[in-house]
C-alpha cells in the first residue's frame, strides 16, 4: 500500500456533522429552536443552486436560530452523481464516509490516504455562522459542543483523523481559553476566519487585537488555519445570469481563493 511508503495527507477535508450534534449537547430547554438542528423542508431558493431542482421537494436543511441556514447536502458532494452545484437532498444520498469515521478510514485506505485534516461545515469555514445565533452564551456553547464532537469523532484513529478546532473569534479571551482546552483534547490547529473584519466588529488580521490568539497557538505548537470561504461573504451563485449556475459556481470558488490571498496579504 502506498501509505506504507509515503504518508499522503489531505489537508482540506470536512466532516458532515450529525443531525443531533448540537441538540444532544446544548440545552434545547434553555434555547429552544435557536439551537442548530436539521429539518426536512422545501427550500424556496433551491433553483438558485440547481436549475433542475424542485423548490417544493423537501430536503435536509440546517436551521440556526430558527432560520434556514444551508442545505446539508451542499457540502456533502463526495460521490454525488451530478455536477455541482447540484447536491444530494437527504442523508440517504450521502457517501457514509462523509459522516461516519469508520467509513471515512475505509475510504482513505481505498484512496491511499494516510491522514485527513478535518474541517467543519455547519459553522462555516471560519466559524462565522455561529454569529447567526446572536446569543453569546449559545454561540460559545455550540463552539464547545462542536469541538467535543470532533475530538470524539477523530478519536477512532487520532493519528489519521486530525481535528481542527472551532473558536469563538468574536471574543479573544474566550478564544484563548478554548484553544487551551482543545489543545489538551488533541486538536491540531485553530480554524480562524481569513478576513474577520467582515464579521461583526472584529478588526483586520494585522491588528494587535489578535496577538493573544497568535501567542497562545504558538506556545502550544498549533497551526492557525485559514480556510477559503471565511472572509468576504461572496455568494458563489453570483455572476452573469447568462453563464448559468455551474459556471457562476465555479467563478465563485475562484473568488474564495482570491479572498484567502487577500487575507494573507493583510498580515504580511
Amino acid at each position: 500500500m502506498i501509505t506504507d511508503e509515503i504518508k499522503v495527507i489531505d489537508v482540506d477535508t470536512h466532516v458532515t456533522e450529525p443531525y443531533d450534534l448540537f441538540t444532544s449537547r446544548v440545552s434545547t430547554k434553555r434555547w429552544g429552536d435557536a439551537v442548530p438542528h436539521v429539518r426536512t423542508i422545501p427550500w424556496d431558493t433551491a433553483r438558485q443552486w440547481d436549475p433542475k431542482a424542485d423548490p417544493e421537494t423537501p430536503r435536509d436543511i440546517w436551521i440556526l436560530n430558527g432560520q434556514p441556514s444551508s442545505p446539508i447536502g451542499i457540502t456533502t458532494m463526495a460521490g454525488w452523481r451530478e455536477w455541482p452545484p447540484a447536491h444530494p437532498s437527504t442523508i440517504e444520498d450521502f457517501d457514509p464516509g462523509a459522516y461516519d469515521a469508520e467509513k471515512r478510514l475505509e475510504r482513505m485506505d481505498e484512496y491511499g490516504m494516510y491522514a485527513h485534516v478535518i474541517y467543519p461545515n455547519v459553522a462555516g469555514f471560519g466559524n462565522q455562522n455561529f454569529l447567526k445565533l446572536e446569543d453569546p452564551e449559545l454561540m460559545l456553547a455550540c463552539v464547545r459542543a462542536y469541538n467535543d464532537f470532533l475530538h470524539e469523532w477523530c478519536g477512532l484513529n487520532p493519528d489519521r483523523l486530525l481535528p481542527i478546532m472551532a473558536v469563538p473569534f468574536w471574543d479573544v479571551d474566550e478564544t484563548v481559553k478554548e484553544i487551551e482546552r482543545c489543545a489538551k483534547l488533541g486538536h491540531k490547529g485553530v480554524l480562524f476566519p481569513q478576513q474577520p473584519h467582515y464579521f461583526g466588529d472584529a478588526p483586520m488580521l494585522a491588528d494587535p487585537h489578535w496577538n493573544p490568539v497568535w501567542h497562545t497557538a504558538e506556545d502550544l505548537g498549533l497551526s492557525i488555519n485559514f480556510h477559503i470561504g471565511s472572509g468576504n461573504p461572496v455568494d458563489t451563485r453570483g455572476g452573469y445570469e447568462g453563464n448559468g449556475p455551474q459556471a457562476n459556481y465555479s467563478a465563485g470558488t475562484v473568488r474564495f481563493f482570491m479572498d484567502n490571498m487577500n487575507g494573507i496579504m493583510e498580515i504580511l
